[in-house]
This record gives structure tokens, C-alpha cells and sequence, in this order.
């Protein structure tokens, strides 16, 4: 059976065929270029929220994996695919990553954009943490201040139950004695006591 022919064009199948491979390629097209803005979206946002800092007199550090040892004593803003901070720091300190963790103690402010920040076991942030943006916040360790901002989750380490303390134990009384049958005392030797009167001396006849 013979595919009819319309004003000596293409047959109607391959009409069909091109059709979809036109909408195949726009389809491809749109989400290509969907990702390309979202991801030139998300530069311009992390580009953005450094320089906000950087304006507000913060120290810029940048790189893909940032490993912090050093004592932070200044403001200083992060950027870069994983940030950990394994030190302790004396100033507000601002994170513009994918990941970032927190080991050490931060007396100031934490401010965060990214998808997942993490208090880790035995960190404590003296001040408040403001997530920008965020899909996850993990607090292992403690966090004095408040936590607000825009996240998605919120994960905090479960409580330890406290310890019960042992209850004190009552005073144990003595046994009572039980008395004696009269008699069943052993007695005391009676001590020889001789007379102190003198005897007479024998007198001649």
C-alpha cells in the first residue's frame, strides 16, 4: 500500500517524522538553555552575595575546597565548592558554598548561601546563623544564638537523656542487741585480799 503523495511533496509520514524530530530538538534546545540560566543565575547570586560582604570591609578568600586551620581574627567571606572551617574564630564569617562545615568555635555571626551547611559534633556558634539560602542546616554541635533565614530543613543532633542520678541509700540502723540471761556474764575473779591485821607473835613461857 503506497503512502499518498500531497502536491508532489513529501509523503505524510515523513512529515510526521520531521515534525517530531523539530519539537525532539526544541525540547533539548529550552532545557539546555533552562540550565544555562539557571546555572548563570546562580553565579550572579554567589558572585553577588561575596561582593555584598566584601563592601561591608569582610577579607575575601576563593577557591574550589577551602580548608581553614588558621585562626580567623578578622570578617572574612568564603567562596568555593566545600568550605571547612577547622579553626576557631574570633570575627563574623560568611560562606557562599555548596558545602560548608564547622568545626571549631565562631564567636561572631555565620551568614550562609548554598545547599548544605553543617555544625558539626563539638563546634559551638556563639552568635546567630542567617541562612540566605539553603536546602539543609545541620546543627551537631550548639548554636547559642538564633538560626533564621530561608532553608528547607532543619536537622539538630537528638538530646542525650540526662544521667539519673542514683538515689541516696537509707541509713542502715544497727542490729538490736539482744540482752544478756542473767548470769550468762562471765564473772570476775574475786581478788585474794588478805587481812591487814597483824598476828601476834609467839611469847615465851
Amino acid at each position: 500500500m503506497s503512502v499518498p503523495q500531497t502536491g508532489g511533496g513529501l509523503p505524510t509520514a515523513a512529515k510526521v517524522a520531521i515534525g517530531c524530530s523539530i519539537a525532539f530538538v526544541l525540547m533539548i534546545v529550552l532545557v539546555c538553555g533552562g540550565g544555562f540560566f539557571v546555572l548563570r543565575w546562580g553565579i550572579n547570586q554567589f558572585s553577588g552575595f561575596a561582593k555584598e560582604f566584601e563592601n561591608r570591609g569582610y577579607v575575601s578568600r576563593t577557591g574550589q575546597v577551602i580548608e581553614v586551620t588558621e585562626p580567623i581574627t578578622e570578617p572574612t567571606v568564603f567562596v568555593g565548592q566545600m568550605v571547612r572551617i577547622r579553626t576557631s574564630a574570633d570575627a563574623d564569617i560568611s560562606i557562599s558554598a555548596q558545602v560548608a562545615e564547622i568545626y571549631g568555635t565562631v564567636a561572631g555571626n555565620i551568614d550562609f548561601l548554598g545547599q548544605n551547611l553543617k555544625i558539626m559534633p563539638g563546634a559551638t556558634v556563639k552568635g546567630d546563623v542567617r541562612i540566605r539560602a539553603a536546602q539543609v542546616v545541620q546543627v551537631l554541635g550548639t548554636v547559642e544564638g538564633e538560626i533564621t533565614g530561608t532553608y528547607q530543613s532543619l536537622q539538630r543532633a537528638p538530646e542525650q537523656p540526662a544521667t539519673p542520678e542514683s538515689p541516696e541509700q537509707p541509713a542502715v540502723p544497727p542490729p538490736p542487741q539482744t540482752p544478756k540471761p542473767p548470769g550468762s556474764e562471765p564473772t570476775q575473779p574475786t581478788p585474794d585480799v588478805r587481812s591487814s591485821e597483824s598476828v601476834p607473835a609467839n611469847s615465851s613461857d
